[in-house]
């Protein structure tokens, strides 16, 4: 009973801890910088509030007013900045041949590590006296061809994604 009991007390102490501040400041260069202590540049820093939950919210500038809050399951603050339509498209467009080019790369490269395979599988080496060292080598080559069909396949699904 007694290890429930404390049990119980270090989870809601753990709770309590997992409250953290988080500040946010712009340095000489313009860099923005994220810091768990407040910088020694009074007013500089702008307090970001992260809840146990995980979530953050701004607290107020000072002498500011609270930012609006997100509703839930909007994706992008109210006042995040927006592109328009056609620099959004051109966007898109590059980021498509980029992952085309990258498709065409790893379809190569599946296909070289299919040939691979294929030929590994045909021969046993001399040094593969022990068979296990011959099933281990041409798991090394099963796996680079999975490796590859992996790629191929999560990048198809960005390109998907585009559309």
């Amino acid at each position: 009973m007694s290890n429930r009991i404390l049990t119980a007390a270090l989870l809601s102490l753990s709770a309590c801890i997992a409250h953290a501040d988080i500040y946010k400041y712009t340095d000489e260069n313009g860099v923005v910088n994220y810091t768990n202590m407040p910088t020694r540049v009074p007013g500089k820093a702008e307090r970001i509030a992260v809840e146990p939950g995980g979530s953050a919210a701004q607290a107020p500038a000072q002498g500011g007013s609270a930012p609006h809050p997100r509703p839930p399951g909007v994706a992008t603050p109210a006042g995040f900045p927006r592109v328009d339509g056609d620099t959004q498209r051109r966007r898109d467009d590059a980021r498509r041949q980029i992952l085309e080019g990258e498709v065409q790369a790893e379809q190569k490269a599946l296909q070289d590590a299919r040939q691979a395979l294929a030929a590994g599988q045909e021969v046993r080496l001399g040094t593969e006296r022990n068979y296990q060292k011959y099933l281990d080598r041409v798991k090394g080559l099963q796996d680079e061809v999975d490796t590859h069909q992996a790629n191929l396949d999560a990048l198809q699904k960005e390109i998907t994604n585009l559309h």
